[in-house]
Protein backbone atom coordinates (compact mmCIF):
# COMPACT_ATOMS: atom_id res chain seq x y z
CA UNK A 1 0.00 0.00 0.00
CA UNK A 2 2.96 2.55 1.06
CA UNK A 3 5.61 3.62 -1.39
CA UNK A 4 9.67 2.01 0.05
CA UNK A 5 12.41 3.87 -0.09
CA UNK A 6 15.87 2.46 -0.35
CA UNK A 7 18.13 2.45 2.47
CA UNK A 8 20.21 5.37 3.74
CA UNK A 9 24.07 5.10 2.78
CA UNK A 10 26.00 3.77 5.67
CA UNK A 11 29.80 3.86 6.69
CA UNK A 12 32.40 6.13 5.01
CA UNK A 13 32.38 6.70 0.98
CA UNK A 14 34.75 5.20 -1.64
CA UNK A 15 38.26 6.63 -1.64
CA UNK A 16 38.36 8.81 -4.96
CA UNK A 17 41.56 6.48 -5.63
CA UNK A 18 39.54 3.10 -6.85
CA UNK A 19 38.16 2.55 -9.80
CA UNK A 20 38.01 5.86 -11.53
CA UNK A 21 35.21 4.11 -14.19
CA UNK A 22 33.08 4.34 -11.14
CA UNK A 23 30.51 7.06 -10.36
CA UNK A 24 30.11 7.71 -6.31
CA UNK A 25 26.92 8.81 -5.07
CA UNK A 26 27.05 12.36 -3.44
CA UNK A 27 28.51 12.71 0.06
CA UNK A 28 25.44 12.60 2.72
CA UNK A 29 25.72 15.32 5.12
CA UNK A 30 24.49 15.11 9.20
CA UNK A 31 21.57 17.46 8.18
CA UNK A 32 20.75 16.03 4.57
CA UNK A 33 20.09 12.50 6.68
CA UNK A 34 17.75 13.76 9.17
CA UNK A 35 15.81 15.32 6.00
CA UNK A 36 15.58 12.26 4.42
CA UNK A 37 14.65 10.14 7.82
CA UNK A 38 11.96 12.96 8.14
CA UNK A 39 10.72 12.55 4.57
CA UNK A 40 10.99 8.57 4.90
CA UNK A 41 8.72 8.75 8.48
CA UNK A 42 6.53 11.40 6.87
CA UNK A 43 5.96 8.95 3.18
CA UNK A 44 5.33 5.75 5.88
CA UNK A 45 2.32 7.97 7.75
CA UNK A 46 0.32 9.10 4.93
CA UNK A 47 -1.31 6.25 3.39
CA UNK A 48 -1.68 6.10 -0.51
CA UNK A 49 -5.13 5.26 -1.60
CA UNK A 50 -5.48 3.43 -5.18
CA UNK A 51 -6.41 5.82 -7.94
CA UNK A 52 -9.92 3.46 -8.56
CA UNK A 53 -10.68 3.99 -5.16
CA UNK A 54 -10.83 7.70 -5.30
CA UNK A 55 -12.13 7.89 -8.26
CA UNK A 56 -14.56 5.23 -7.02
CA UNK A 57 -15.28 7.30 -3.74
CA UNK A 58 -15.89 10.39 -5.59
CA UNK A 59 -18.53 8.77 -8.07
CA UNK A 60 -20.73 7.58 -4.53
CA UNK A 61 -20.46 11.28 -3.81
CA UNK A 62 -21.75 12.29 -6.89
CA UNK A 63 -24.42 10.46 -7.05
CA UNK A 64 -25.45 10.75 -3.60
CA UNK A 65 -25.79 14.16 -3.83
CA UNK A 66 -27.63 13.93 -7.09
CA UNK A 67 -29.79 11.45 -5.30
CA UNK A 68 -30.45 14.05 -2.58
CA UNK A 69 -31.20 16.88 -4.68
CA UNK A 70 -33.93 14.94 -6.12
CA UNK A 71 -35.37 13.88 -2.97
CA UNK A 72 -34.94 18.10 -1.86
CA UNK A 73 -37.66 18.35 -5.13
CA UNK A 74 -39.39 15.01 -4.62
CA UNK A 75 -39.96 16.25 -0.68
CA UNK A 76 -41.09 19.70 -1.73
CA UNK A 77 -43.68 18.36 -4.05
CA UNK A 78 -45.29 16.23 -1.40
CA UNK A 79 -45.41 18.77 1.30
CA UNK A 80 -47.11 20.64 -1.37
CA UNK A 81 -49.38 18.00 -2.00
CA UNK A 82 -49.99 17.31 1.84
CA UNK A 83 -51.12 20.89 2.13
CA UNK A 84 -53.27 20.83 -0.53
CA UNK A 85 -54.97 17.87 0.94
CA UNK A 86 -54.95 19.24 4.43
CA UNK A 87 -56.32 22.73 3.07
CA UNK A 88 -59.49 21.23 0.76
CA UNK A 89 -60.37 18.98 3.66
CA UNK A 90 -60.91 21.97 6.53
CA UNK A 91 -62.71 23.87 3.62
CA UNK A 92 -64.52 20.81 2.87
CA UNK A 93 -65.43 20.48 6.42
CA UNK A 94 -66.71 23.98 7.20
CA UNK A 95 -68.48 24.01 3.77
CA UNK A 96 -70.52 20.68 4.70
CA UNK A 97 -71.44 22.42 8.38
CA UNK A 98 -72.43 25.42 6.66
CA UNK A 99 -74.49 23.69 4.25
CA UNK A 100 -76.17 22.27 7.36
CA UNK A 101 -76.75 25.53 9.17
CA UNK A 102 -78.59 27.04 5.90
CA UNK A 103 -81.10 24.25 5.47
CA UNK A 104 -81.92 24.19 9.23
CA UNK A 105 -82.07 28.04 9.41
CA UNK A 106 -84.22 28.17 6.27
CA UNK A 107 -86.62 25.72 7.67
CA UNK A 108 -86.62 27.12 10.98
CA UNK A 109 -87.92 30.36 8.85
CA UNK A 110 -90.31 28.94 7.25
CA UNK A 111 -91.60 27.12 9.98
CA UNK A 112 -91.31 30.92 11.50
CA UNK A 113 -93.57 32.31 9.03
CA UNK A 114 -96.05 29.39 8.43
CA UNK A 115 -97.23 30.29 12.09
CA UNK A 116 -97.29 33.76 11.76
CA UNK A 117 -99.28 33.75 8.47
CA UNK A 118 -101.44 30.91 10.30
CA UNK A 119 -102.24 33.97 13.02
CA UNK A 120 -102.31 36.83 10.44
CA UNK A 121 -105.06 34.70 8.25
CA UNK A 122 -107.42 35.39 11.72
CA UNK A 123 -107.27 38.73 11.40
CA UNK A 124 -110.28 41.39 10.21
CA UNK A 125 -112.99 38.79 11.50
CA UNK A 126 -115.19 41.45 12.52
CA UNK A 127 -115.37 43.97 9.37
CA UNK A 128 -118.38 44.15 7.54
CA UNK A 129 -119.42 45.03 3.54
CA UNK A 130 -116.96 45.74 1.63
CA UNK A 131 -114.21 45.64 3.91
CA UNK A 132 -114.60 42.15 4.58
CA UNK A 133 -115.04 41.22 0.97
CA UNK A 134 -112.02 42.31 0.40
CA UNK A 135 -110.57 41.29 3.93
CA UNK A 136 -111.47 37.98 3.17
CA UNK A 137 -109.48 38.07 0.06
CA UNK A 138 -106.12 38.37 2.59
CA UNK A 139 -107.28 36.01 5.04
CA UNK A 140 -107.39 33.67 2.17
CA UNK A 141 -103.85 34.79 0.94
CA UNK A 142 -102.36 33.65 4.31
CA UNK A 143 -103.76 30.57 4.37
CA UNK A 144 -102.29 30.09 1.00
CA UNK A 145 -98.94 31.34 2.58
CA UNK A 146 -99.02 29.38 5.45
CA UNK A 147 -99.04 26.11 3.00
CA UNK A 148 -96.37 27.53 0.67
CA UNK A 149 -94.19 27.78 3.85
CA UNK A 150 -94.94 24.62 5.49
CA UNK A 151 -94.23 22.93 2.36
CA UNK A 152 -90.91 24.35 2.17
CA UNK A 153 -90.20 23.64 5.78
CA UNK A 154 -90.84 20.08 5.18
CA UNK A 155 -89.21 20.06 2.17
CA UNK A 156 -86.04 20.94 4.12
CA UNK A 157 -86.01 19.25 6.45
CA UNK A 158 -86.09 16.25 4.09
CA UNK A 159 -82.82 18.53 2.72
CA UNK A 160 -81.11 18.65 6.03
CA UNK A 161 -80.43 15.08 5.86
CA UNK A 162 -79.11 14.66 2.69
CA UNK A 163 -76.68 17.67 4.49
CA UNK A 164 -75.98 16.08 7.39
CA UNK A 165 -75.46 12.86 5.22
CA UNK A 166 -72.71 14.66 2.93
CA UNK A 167 -71.01 16.37 5.97
CA UNK A 168 -70.69 12.77 7.48
CA UNK A 169 -69.22 11.26 4.66
CA UNK A 170 -66.73 14.23 3.51
CA UNK A 171 -65.62 14.07 7.27
CA UNK A 172 -64.87 10.40 7.07
CA UNK A 173 -63.15 10.16 3.94
CA UNK A 174 -61.26 13.18 3.87
CA UNK A 175 -59.79 12.72 6.92
CA UNK A 176 -58.97 9.05 5.65
CA UNK A 177 -57.01 11.29 2.78
CA UNK A 178 -55.34 13.25 4.96
CA UNK A 179 -54.08 10.73 7.16
CA UNK A 180 -53.23 8.41 4.76
CA UNK A 181 -51.29 10.98 2.64
CA UNK A 182 -49.61 12.59 5.87
CA UNK A 183 -48.12 9.08 6.57
CA UNK A 184 -46.74 8.36 3.12
CA UNK A 185 -45.29 11.56 3.29
CA UNK A 186 -43.69 11.01 6.78
CA UNK A 187 -42.58 6.96 5.67
CA UNK A 188 -41.31 8.36 2.74
CA UNK A 189 -38.92 11.12 4.61
CA UNK A 190 -38.16 8.43 7.46
CA UNK A 191 -36.62 6.17 4.50
CA UNK A 192 -34.54 9.05 3.00
CA UNK A 193 -33.27 9.91 6.01
CA UNK A 194 -31.73 6.51 7.15
CA UNK A 195 -29.95 6.40 4.04
CA UNK A 196 -28.46 9.63 4.29
CA UNK A 197 -26.82 8.22 7.59
CA UNK A 198 -26.11 5.15 5.68
CA UNK A 199 -23.83 6.99 3.56
CA UNK A 200 -22.66 9.18 6.45
CA UNK A 201 -21.72 5.79 8.21
CA UNK A 202 -20.07 4.46 4.95
CA UNK A 203 -18.03 7.74 4.57
CA UNK A 204 -16.96 7.51 8.42
CA UNK A 205 -15.56 3.74 8.21
CA UNK A 206 -13.58 5.16 5.15
CA UNK A 207 -11.85 7.77 6.87
CA UNK A 208 -11.40 4.96 9.80
CA UNK A 209 -9.71 2.60 7.66
CA UNK A 210 -7.47 5.11 6.55
CA UNK A 211 -6.41 6.25 10.09
CA UNK A 212 -5.97 2.54 11.06
CA UNK A 213 -3.91 2.00 8.37
CA UNK A 214 -1.58 4.58 9.74
CA UNK A 215 -2.10 3.62 13.34
CA UNK A 216 -2.93 6.99 14.13
CA UNK A 217 -6.87 6.00 14.57
CA UNK A 218 -8.67 3.23 16.90
CA UNK A 219 -9.14 -0.49 16.33
CA UNK A 220 -11.61 -1.07 13.53
CA UNK A 221 -14.82 -2.55 14.43
CA UNK A 222 -17.52 -4.04 12.31
CA UNK A 223 -19.56 -1.23 12.76
CA UNK A 224 -16.85 0.89 11.35
CA UNK A 225 -15.77 -1.70 9.09
CA UNK A 226 -16.17 0.04 5.11
CA UNK A 227 -17.38 -3.42 3.51
CA UNK A 228 -20.09 -3.68 6.17
CA UNK A 229 -21.14 0.06 5.76
CA UNK A 230 -21.17 -0.62 1.82
CA UNK A 231 -23.43 -3.32 2.50
CA UNK A 232 -25.16 -1.21 4.98
CA UNK A 233 -25.79 1.71 2.34
CA UNK A 234 -26.57 -0.26 -0.29
CA UNK A 235 -29.13 -2.04 1.21
CA UNK A 236 -30.70 1.44 2.64
CA UNK A 237 -30.85 2.75 -1.18
CA UNK A 238 -32.53 -0.41 -2.54
CA UNK A 239 -35.14 0.76 1.36
CA UNK A 240 -35.53 3.13 -0.92
CA UNK A 241 -36.48 2.41 -3.92
CA UNK A 242 -38.45 -0.33 -2.98
CA UNK A 243 -40.51 2.63 -0.78
CA UNK A 244 -40.46 4.96 -3.68
CA UNK A 245 -41.49 2.67 -6.32
CA UNK A 246 -44.42 1.41 -4.57
CA UNK A 247 -46.06 4.54 -3.81
CA UNK A 248 -44.97 6.42 -6.92
CA UNK A 249 -48.73 7.01 -7.57
CA UNK A 250 -49.87 7.04 -4.42
CA UNK A 251 -50.23 10.40 -4.11
CA UNK A 252 -52.21 10.98 -7.12
CA UNK A 253 -54.58 8.44 -6.29
CA UNK A 254 -54.99 10.36 -2.91
CA UNK A 255 -55.65 13.47 -4.61
CA UNK A 256 -58.33 11.82 -7.26
CA UNK A 257 -59.79 10.20 -3.97
CA UNK A 258 -60.33 13.37 -2.41
CA UNK A 259 -61.58 15.40 -5.49
CA UNK A 260 -63.98 12.11 -5.29
CA UNK A 261 -65.21 13.24 -1.99
CA UNK A 262 -65.31 16.95 -2.69
CA UNK A 263 -67.17 16.33 -6.23
CA UNK A 264 -69.67 14.32 -3.82
CA UNK A 265 -70.01 17.73 -1.36
CA UNK A 266 -70.53 19.97 -3.80
CA UNK A 267 -72.81 17.82 -5.52
CA UNK A 268 -75.36 17.90 -2.23
CA UNK A 269 -74.45 21.52 -1.68
CA UNK A 270 -76.25 22.07 -5.46
CA UNK A 271 -79.00 20.05 -4.84
CA UNK A 272 -80.12 21.39 -1.40
CA UNK A 273 -79.58 24.83 -2.52
CA UNK A 274 -81.61 24.40 -5.76
CA UNK A 275 -84.44 22.45 -4.36
CA UNK A 276 -84.41 25.39 -1.77
CA UNK A 277 -84.39 28.09 -4.16
CA UNK A 278 -87.06 26.70 -6.38
CA UNK A 279 -89.52 26.27 -3.33
CA UNK A 280 -88.49 29.30 -2.74
CA UNK A 281 -89.22 30.48 -5.92
CA UNK A 282 -92.63 28.91 -6.16
CA UNK A 283 -93.50 30.59 -2.70
CA UNK A 284 -92.83 33.92 -3.96
CA UNK A 285 -94.61 33.70 -7.24
CA UNK A 286 -97.67 32.23 -4.90
CA UNK A 287 -97.20 35.49 -2.43
CA UNK A 288 -96.50 37.58 -5.98
CA UNK A 289 -100.26 36.51 -7.42
CA UNK A 290 -101.85 37.13 -3.98
CA UNK A 291 -100.71 40.47 -3.42
CA UNK A 292 -101.53 41.34 -6.50
CA UNK A 293 -105.32 40.18 -6.43
CA UNK A 294 -105.66 41.62 -2.44
CA UNK A 295 -104.37 44.82 -4.66
CA UNK A 296 -107.68 44.68 -6.83
CA UNK A 297 -109.73 43.92 -3.83
CA UNK A 298 -108.47 46.93 -1.56
CA UNK A 299 -109.42 49.47 -4.35
CA UNK A 300 -113.03 48.20 -4.32
CA UNK A 301 -113.45 48.73 -0.45
CA UNK A 302 -116.24 51.83 -0.73
CA UNK A 303 -114.90 53.35 2.78
CA UNK A 304 -118.71 55.75 2.90
CA UNK A 305 -120.99 52.39 2.06
CA UNK A 306 -119.63 50.27 4.44
CA UNK A 307 -119.11 53.50 7.29
CA UNK A 308 -123.21 53.82 6.54
CA UNK A 309 -124.25 50.35 6.34
CA UNK A 310 -122.75 49.30 10.03
CA UNK A 311 -124.66 52.11 11.68
CA UNK A 312 -127.81 51.01 9.40
CA UNK A 313 -127.74 47.63 10.54
CA UNK A 314 -127.89 49.21 14.23
CA UNK A 315 -131.01 50.92 13.06
CA UNK A 316 -129.51 54.29 13.91
CA UNK A 317 -131.54 56.72 11.52
CA UNK A 318 -129.62 60.25 11.36
CA UNK A 319 -133.06 61.90 12.47
CA UNK A 320 -133.08 60.35 15.28
CA UNK A 321 -129.96 61.70 16.60
CA UNK A 322 -131.20 65.85 15.64
CA UNK A 323 -133.38 67.06 18.46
Amino acid sequence: MFESHPPLPTGQPPSSTADSHTELPPTISSMQSVQLQETRSMNQTEPKVPPHVVQQRAAMKTAEQKRKEAADEQKKVEDKVLAALQGRCTAGLHGAKDLCAFVKGHADLEEAAGKTFARLSALFGQETGTTNDALLGYSSSCKNLQKLHSELQTQLVAEAKRAEEALAAFDEGGRKVVGAASTLVSDLQAVRERTDKAFASQEASWEVEVSVDTGAGKPMTPDSDPWVASVRYRAALKALETVEAGNADRLYTLVAEMKAHDEKRLGAIKTVVKAYAEGRRHLLRKALENAEELCGMVDRIDVDADAEAAFAAADVRPEELRQ
